[in-house]
This record gives structure tokens, sequence and C-alpha cells, in this order.
């Protein structure tokens, strides 16, 4: 399954070409995908000294 921006995801499914249980399934893809970046990019980041 590939992962589509949202704007493509709401006119697919505005023009019945999925349904709104796919539009579902596609942005919940779309937001794990995201999380899972931002997850990695925190992780890289370094992490602030408390002692100051």
């Amino acid at each position: 399954m590939t992962v589509e921006p949202i704007e493509q995801v709401i006119k697919l499914w505005e023009t019945g070409q999925i349904t709104v249980e796919q539009a579902i399934g596609k942005i919940l893809l779309w937001l794990r995908t995201h999380d899972r970046r931002l997850t990695k990019l925190e992780a890289q980041r370094p992490s602030p000294n408390l002692s100051q």
C-alpha cells in the first residue's frame, strides 16, 4: 500500500474511487508513517543539558 498525501486521499473518496473505510485506512497509514519519521528525528536530536 502506498502512502498518498491526505489531499489525494480525500479527492479519491470524494470522487467515489475509494470507500470511506479505505480513506480512513490510508489516513491512518499516513499518520503512522509521519509518526515514525518524527520519532527518528527526535531520537537524533541532542538531549538538553538539564544541569544548567
